[in-house]
């Protein structure tokens, strides 16, 4: 997980985009071999975190330097398909992360 400054960002669309995580993500298809909803799919603040840092990686400059102005820029001309791709992902990573915490700790 990329650590930034989530007040970097417009507030209303991250409350936006929180809401639309806890909309979708139980329709969301997941790796049934690798997934579990646990603490970190259940956290709908830490996966909107995630679509973030997505966003923030795609809009690094030359010397790999947060560009928060062009992050924000392109999270807020996202519309619902097109974010719904990235939230996609995050589910999945939360999942996947939840079912190695679970089931590390039997070995």
């Amino acid at each position: 997980m990329l650590i930034f400054d989530i007040k970097k960002f417009d507030e209303q669309r991250v409350y936006l985009l929180q809401g639309r995580i806890g909309s979708i993500k139980d329709f969301l298809p997941l790796d049934p071999e690798w997934s579990h909803k646990g603490s970190r799919y259940n956290d709908n603040e830490r996966i909107s975190r995630l679509v973030l840092g997505y966003i923030i990686e795609e809009t690094l400059d030359q010397d790999k330097n947060r560009n928060y102005k062009a992050a924000n820029s392109k999270f807020l001309s996202l519309d619902t398909n097109q974010i719904d791709p990235y939230i996609h992902k995050a589910v999945q990573e939360a999942a996947d992360a939840d079912f190695y915490y679970t089931f590390e700790k039997e070995y």
